[in-house]
């Protein structure tokens, strides 16, 4: 009994782990999302700029707002909110 307990008490912190990363998640605009996308598959500043067009300057503003709504100080913080959220790091 007390076993059980212990698991859906794990089960519902997790969860609402997964519900937090998500709602922070949810705050990104469009762009800053794809940005957040490409991050987490490991591009570089410069590769993700110049395939969306915008200067490499702007493209660490973005991160910058991305890293910061999340709530996260680095890459690997970012990869661990992302694998927390569900998020595989693919190329769409």
């Amino acid at each position: 009994m007390r076993e059980t307990i212990e698991q859906d008490t794990q089960a519902r912190v997790k969860y609402a782990e997964v519900h937090e990363v998500r709602g922070r998640l949810a705050l990104l605009p469009p762009r800053e999302y794809e940005i957040f996308r490409y991050v987490i598959i490991g591009m570089l500043n410069k590769q993700i700029a110049y395939e969306l067009g915008i200067s490499e300057k702007t493209m660490k503003v973005h991160r910058g707002r991305i890293l910061e709504k999340l709530g996260v100080g680095s890459l690997a913080d970012l990869i661990r909110l992302a694998e927390k959220a569900g998020i595989k790091p693919t190329k769409e």
